[in-house]
């Protein structure tokens, strides 16, 4: 069971780093300096394409940085870990939801595993661990620590208002309980009585916009050792391997988030007001349930990947953003502003569902 789960990852893993890695690149290369990218002989070459993460490792492989072997050894492994984290993520992450053909249950995840949301923050404080010995000093690593352990928290506590909505850990039952629709009249009550027959997707945008928003903000201001390596706050050189894994993890890192959007809070790879038995339904009587189901579950794919590319996109100027701001700031914020938000919106959470909480 290990070996097909760690397969499976390696397979999406290659995905990532051939394909979308690149992609987002690409996406917003306007954002790099020309300085920096004269500086890298092998990735300036916009024809490489998918290459492109080869020739990021090459660019450093050529500026090698003098170290003792203790040192080096303990910058590899901190950066290797940098790079895992995010990709341990994926293998709990849904891209589509679970589907029947010819009797048998396929669902579109790697490790369909109950408690994927531990997993998930389990990650990014794994991530923390791994950077910090990449920090020369012990001040920096110490301030590193605080600000992404507060703001990991922050982001937890913001999923778990979700979770205590959809009544699970396993971010593929949530998947797939938004693929369905809710009324609108346990929202408003009595306030607005002319709207409770308005129906709206089961989406956890809709169901907790607060926790979409402090995720959002808590999880982009982490602040990611890459970006800290080239504004020399790591004080420490790194050499061309530990480069490439930790830019590498950067990128990852922010597909991750927008990964976790997407299949947590924007429904998935559903269509608005489409569920996925209507579409088996239409299909089935023309060409059989075993190809429309094919035909749901391949649409379900490509529409969590057009949303995972608009999300990305759409966070891309809050991320540069938040990644100007001093580590102080975003300290401050995170505990005066942040955490006391997230801990009200769980306390309102629970008794929203204590009390008239069924939206079905």
């Amino acid at each position: 069971m290990l070996l097909v789960i760690a397969f499976k990852v390696i397979l999406l893993s290659l995905l990532l780093l051939t394909v979308l890695v690149p992609v987002r690149m690409r996406m917003f290369a306007a954002f790099e300096s020309v300085a920096a990218e004269r500086s890298r002989p092998f990735s300036q070459h916009r024809a490489i394409g998918l290459l492109a993460p080869l020739a990021r490792f090459l660019d450093g492989i050529v500026i090698p940085v003098a170290e003792g072997a203790q040192v080096r050894a303990r910058k590899d492994l901190a950066a290797a870990v940098t790079l895992a984290a995010p990709l341990a993520v994926f293998a709990v992450l849904p891209f589509g939801g679970r589907y029947t053909i010819a009797g048998r249950e396929i669902e579109l995840v790697v490790a369909p595993v109950e408690w994927g949301i531990v997993w998930l923050v389990a990650a990014l404080l794994l991530s923390t661990c791994g950077a910090v010995g990449l920090f020369g000093d012990s001040t920096a690593r110490v301030r590193y620590c605080v600000a992404s352990v507060s703001l990991t928290l922050a982001a937890g506590l913001a999923l778990t208002a979700s979770v205590m909505v959809f009544d699970s850990l396993d971010p593929l039952a949530i998947a797939i309980a938004q693929d369905d629709t809710m009324s609108t009249g346990g929202l408003f009550g009595s306030v607005f009585p002319d709207l409770h027959g308005l129906r709206l997707p089961a989406w956890g945008i809709f169901l907790q916009p607060v926790s979409l928003l402090l995720f959002c903000v808590c999880t982009l201001a982490i602040p990611h050792v890459a970006v800290l390596h080239r504004s020399g706050e790591t004080r420490r050189a790194l050499d061309g391997v530990e480069r490439f894994l930790v830019e590498t993890s950067e990128q990852l890192n922010a597909l991750v988030i927008a990964w976790v959007i997407v299949a947590l809070f924007l429904g998935g790879g559903a269509l608005p007001f489409v569920s996925t038995s209507q579409i088996v339904a239409s299909i089935t009587p023309h060409f059989g349930h075993g190809f429309a189901t094919i035909v749901c579950m391949g649409s379900h794919f490509v529409i969590f990947m057009v949303k995972l590319l608009i999300v990305t996109a759409a966070l891309e100027p809050l991320r540069r953003r938040l990644e100007s701001l001093p580590f102080e700031r975003v300290l401050v914020a995170c505990w005066r502003y942040a955490i006391p938000i997230s801990f009200v919106n769980v306390f309102l959470t629970a008794q929203w569902l204590l009390g008239s909480g069924d939206l079905q």
